[in-house]
């Protein structure tokens, strides 16, 4: 986010008539609906918020999204001297994805109020349209394990160390519980999107993720996570990336490192295949649990901190058991050729029913 001047000077707490004169601002521009959620719309807001606001446009060129985000972010910040925080969408994606289960976008609507709003003639909306964003809690699970596969194989680059550079480097052992954490973050959201029914109310923090999940599958996380502060590994998200500015949590890197590696591989495990029973198989399943296959027969043989051969019992142990088998592709009958493993990924986007639709028996908002 890049804050004006007027953003950066600001001494007072946003309120909730700086965020109307920035959605008159943006209704201005010809965005069709401004609801504001966060601090300022919960009358909580401090010196440090920002006015958290969504943009509903009646039709969106998602390739302009980021242009459009910043376009409203400096103008908001320019109405209001506050820092802005906007989420860009459009009626049809907004309809879909704030009715889900899981989305950012449910989680927003349930606690945003309407600033603004205009009436909209049937030409601009384009309902049939195709969506860039998941349409599904499942396509959301997916492409959210993939985002984990990204993770994992930065903590697997870390695993060894450089040549240049000793095993028990602070940095590395900084960059490994950084990485464990965005990767069990990542893990934990995919089973939200499968199994949760509501969003998550902290999405950055491991226990709010537990929550959200039913009762047996946050009982097998739990085990996953078994002897890990969940409170203390969702902060390393800032702290690995920013540890001169907490020197003392820092300074328990050499400790958290490999728990934490193991920690994270075990539940991406148990959530990949999770995944992969839900949507089928796919080659980007295959990548994270190839990831998963390296990452262990290190663990099993190397020790994190000194890199030295491992002596004792394996810290993955348990993990092959607690994790379901992947599903077996079945052969396919005689006479016909096997399945491309090549195949895209699960369709992103889908087209946006009309208003009616989403609400009937099957609509997006149906529960599973």
């Amino acid at each position: 986010m890049v804050f004006t001047e007027a953003a950066r000077r600001a001494e007072s707490a946003p309120s909730e008539s700086d965020a109307r004169r920035v959605a008159d601002a943006f209704a201005a521009t010809g965005v069709c609906e401004v609801w504001l959620f966060g601090s300022v719309a919960r009358g909580e807001s401090t010196e440090t918020s920002d006015i958290n606001l969504v943009a509903v446009y009646a039709d969106l060129d998602y390739a302009q999204r980021w242009n459009r985000e910043c376009e409203l972010t400096e103008l908001g910040e320019h109405i209001s001297g506050q820092p802005v925080d906007v989420l860009v969408t459009d009626l049809p994606e907004w309809e879909i994805r704030s009715k889900l289960l899981t989305t950012f976008e449910r989680r927003v609507r349930d606690q945003a109020r309407l600033l603004r709003s205009r009436p909209i003639s049937p030409p601009e909306v384009r309902w049939d349209k195709e969506i860039t964003l998941p349409a599904s809690d499942d396509q959301e699970a997916f492409y959210t394990i993939r985002n984990a596969a990204t993770a994992l194989e930065s903590l697997e680059a870390r695993l060894r160390p450089m040549e240049w550079e000793t095993a028990d480097n602070p940095n590395r052992l900084y960059a490994l519980c950084r990485d464990s954490q965005m990767a069990a973050e990542c893990a934990l959201k995919a089973l939200v999107h499968l199994y949760g029914y509501r969003p998550p109310e902290d999405t950055h923090d491991l226990e709010s993720l537990c929550l959200a999940l039913p009762r047996d599958i946050a009982r097998s996380a739990d085990r996953l996570l078994d002897g890990i502060d969940k409170k203390t590994m969702s902060k390393w998200r800032y702290i690995g990336t920013y540890p001169a500015n907490y020197p003392d949590e820092a300074a328990q890197a050499p400790a958290l490192a490999e728990p934490y590696v193991c920690a994270a591989v075990a539940l991406n495990r148990y959530a990949a295949v999770h995944v992969e029973v839900r949507v089928g198989t796919h080659p980007e399943l295959d990548r994270h649990c190839a990831s998963f296959d390296r990452i262990s027969a290190h663990l099993d043989d190397r020790q994190i901190r000194t890199a030295l051969p491992r002596t004792g019992p394996t810290p993955l142990a348990t993990i092959r058991d607690l994790a379901p088998p992947r599903p077996r592709q079945q052969d396919p009958p005689p006479g016909q050729p096997p399945t491309d493993d090549s195949s895209p990924p699960p369709r992103l986007g889908r087209r946006a029913p009309g208003r009616a639709r989403l609400c009937g028996p099957g609509g997006v908002n149906a529960k599973r």
